[in-house]
């Protein structure tokens, strides 16, 4: 779970490397403290939240809160690219996701196999787990009774948080990749606008 306090030292952070950013060189230890605070959110958004129980608003609230900061230094980058370093823009590359995503909603109560109690989809801006897969026996099995798939395209302007696109970043430009991502997941984060939602299929 992310440490209020410490996330609040890290959001004036960044906030502060958006600011300055022109007004001195590129500093590589400050972008390196930036994907180290990356690397922990994410790790603990991969390994401490469950397909198919929801989150208390507590901790979905710190989450997204991290996510529209992510989402803001992604776009910074991006939209400067001829002004920062190849590393800086290097990243919102790698991060900045376009394309097809997969989302399974259902139940991770086994009971749920004798309610058939279904999922729908709920549209809004909070930030969610997708895959670039289109099929997941990993969350499968973690689903009892009915399972709802969705599809989404995600075209400009709007981006997703590529998890894998950051690993690959940091093989690229440390050496080695974290392990973030679990199974075939091929984890992407974005919230389920409706607009972006192209198909939904109730499974039983």
């Amino acid at each position: 779970m992310i440490d209020t306090k410490k996330f609040g030292e890290y959001k004036k952070f960044v906030d502060s490397y958006i600011s300055d950013r022109f007004r001195h060189a590129f500093v590589d230890a400050d972008l390196m403290e930036i994907c180290g605070g990356i690397y922990c959110v994410l790790h603990d958004w991969t390994g401490n939240t469950y397909v198919g129980d929801r989150k208390e608003k507590s901790v979905e609230q710190a989450y997204q809160i991290f996510f529209e900061l992510l989402h803001g230094f992604l776009e910074f980058c991006h939209d400067n690219a001829d002004k920062l370093s190849d590393k800086e823009v290097s990243l919102a590359q790698s991060m900045r996701f376009h394309g097809t995503v997969y989302r399974y909603l259902g139940k991770c109560d086994a009971r749920n196999y004798r309610k058939k109690e279904i999922v729908k989809p709920e549209y809004n801006d909070v930030y969610v787990s997708w895959s670039k897969s289109e099929r997941n026996s990993y969350i499968e099995s973690k689903l009892y009774g009915p399972r709802t798939w969705m599809k989404a395209e995600i075209q400009e302007p709007y981006f997703g948080i590529d998890i894998q696109g950051f690993e690959e970043w940091c093989e690229k430009w440390l050496g080695e990749a974290p392990y973030i991502t679990r199974g075939d997941e091929r984890e992407v984060v974005f919230p389920t606008f409706e607009k972006c939602i192209v198909e939904v299929k109730y499974e039983r």
